[in-house]
């Protein structure tokens, strides 16, 4: 479920929306509280053509989370009409919800009203992820831009990083992967990639 969509991020949150429908994100290994927990079957192997390791790593997720993800003026978001309050309301209904591009900077005009709503979400035991795109071939951001805006997005007491256009038909490299989720790592931040 998308809330808020800005015209220029939807081909992203878009592709965001079917990868996260398409996935379980098991609660007890993100430590989230939910009243609408649901019994989840998962396969966690690797190779389809193992039946035997297949059948030892079949496993059961207790629970499973609502995601949603948003672009744009968060105060905003689904008639809000600039109410901290009843954007809270409305974030808080999701598990995880995953913040747009550009929100981190402290010149984006909800950049204060942001942090508000996911220290609020913090204290309800909400994950919060913040957006960046990994893409050469799209934003192509430095390793020091990419860090920089990690370092926004934690100083907004963001839990982690869902990483854009993340893999090799973005142009991305297994070394810049590499180096900016071990960055997040070393923060105590949680990692979601998207390619």
């Amino acid at each position: 479920m998308l809330l808020f969509i800005q015209q220029e991020h939807r081909r992203h949150l878009f592709k965001f929306r079917l990868w996260i429908e398409s996935r379980v994100f098991p609660i007890s290994s993100i430590r989230i509280n939910s009243t609408q927990r649901k019994p989840v079957r998962f396969d966690s192997t690797d190779d389809e053509d193992e039946r035997h390791n297949r059948e030892k790593k079949i496993g059961y997720a207790s629970e499973c989370c609502c995601c949603t993800s948003t672009n744009g003026f968060t105060k905003l978001v689904h008639g809000a009409n600039e109410n901290l309050t009843l954007a809270i309301n409305t974030f808080s209904q999701f598990d995880v919800i995953v913040f747009g591009d550009g929100i981190a900077s402290s010149s984006h005009g909800d950049h204060a009203n942001t942090q508000i709503i996911i220290q609020s979400l913090n204290n309800l035991g909400k994950l919060s992820f913040g957006y960046i795109d990994l893409g050469v071939t799209t934003k192509n951001l430095s390793i020091l831009q990419m860090q920089t805006t990690v370092d926004d997005w934690q100083a907004m007491e963001i839990k982690g990083i869902l990483w854009d256009d993340a893999g090799y038909d973005y142009g991305v490299t297994r070394s810049r992967q590499n180096t900016m989720i071990s960055y997040c790592h070393s923060l105590n931040l949680g990692v979601m990639m998207n390619a």
